[in-house]
């Protein structure tokens, strides 16, 4: 009868060593758990030295604990320090994202890894490397907003080594979005257009950037010059003169003062002309032969025999 409850006893204390070991083996994936979680929260912040650390941790914790890396989580934990170390300007950062993306090909971040070395390239104006690893980005395995950017930067890389047509593709892909690069693409297509010949397909583009606050000052150049061409000297006049009104003034606002001038001029409303081409000489030290025989005989219309009418 008093074996019963050493048995018990006995049983009791079996039943709680496994249950002890679940406990610390849990508070183990608790340690691995709060690494990594603080490597994500610091790379978040851009704090990629500390976020390297963090990663680092997890790493060693996990492998100490398997005798090998496991799969999962650790491959995340690898690629954030491999991206950690790109933006410290490490110099084995870019092999490092490339054997990740070598070695995961099927991961999801193999992708994400192409697109950060792209990114990278880009901001260094490195636009043949930009062009090489953005064009390896599976845009699925993006967020739209990185998909957007991927975009974009293929584009204006493509636009920087003047391969135009591939950069048009980009760029009308890009503008038919809704994120915030919809207005840069906008304006890049539209220059392109302008370029090309396609006066109403550059309006349609330019009139989209111009919407947004960078692009408004320096759109106004290019839509006068496309009035201009298009011998649509009414609504030069219009646009460009609502244009000359902002504030801050666009860029080129003597150009567009010279076109404006110009648009009065073959209308024969010398006055007009006289007036804006006045403001465009005001400072200058050399004019173009043609443009000064305009300004002249716009004055002379006017009564103004001071200047000659040099060709």
């Amino acid at each position: 009868m008093k074996l019963f409850p050493r048995l018990a006893l006995a049983a009791s204390l079996s039943a709680a060593a496994p249950l002890a070991a679940q406990a610390q083996q849990t508070q183990v994936f608790t340690a691995d758990e709060r690494h990594y979680q603080e490597g994500l929260e610091l790379f978040d912040r851009g704090k990629y030295g500390a976020a390297q650390q963090a990663f680092q941790r997890y790493l060693d914790l996990t492998q100490r604990r398997t005798g090998e890396l496991a799969p999962g989580r650790t491959t995340d934990a690898e690629y954030y320090y491999a991206v950690s170390g790109l933006y410290l300007f490490h110099p084995d950062s870019e092999s490092r994202i490339l054997a990740f993306a070598t070695n995961n090909p099927a991961h999801p971040k193999a992708a994400q890894a192409y697109f950060e070395l792209g990114k990278f390239y880009f901001d260094k104006k490195d636009y043949v490397k930009a062009i090489d690893y953005l064009q390896k980005v599976g845009p699925d395995n993006l967020s739209d907003d990185q998909r957007a950017e991927a975009e974009f930067k293929l584009g204006y890389s493509y636009f920087a080594q003047k391969e135009f047509d591939k950069a048009k593709l980009q760029f009308d892909r890009n503008k038919a979005g809704a994120s915030e690069y919809r207005y840069a693409s906008s304006y890049y297509a539209g220059y392109l257009a302008y370029r090309a010949g396609d006066y109403a397909g550059a309006r349609k583009d330019l009139a989209v950037a111009e919407q947004n606050d960078a692009y408004k000052p320096v759109v106004p150049a290019v839509m006068s010059q496309i009035y201009y061409k298009e011998g649509d000297y009414d609504g030069l006049i219009t646009y460009g003169t609502q244009a000359l009104q902002q504030t801050p003034p666009p860029q080129s606002a003597d150009e567009i003062q010279l076109l404006v001038g110009d648009a009065y001029y073959q209308k024969e409303d010398f006055k007009q002309a006289a007036e804006y081409f006045d403001k465009y000489a005001a400072g200058r030290k050399s004019i173009d032969p043609k443009v000064q025989y305009k300004i002249g005989y716009a004055n002379f219309k006017q009564g103004d025999f001071k200047g000659p009418l040099a060709v």
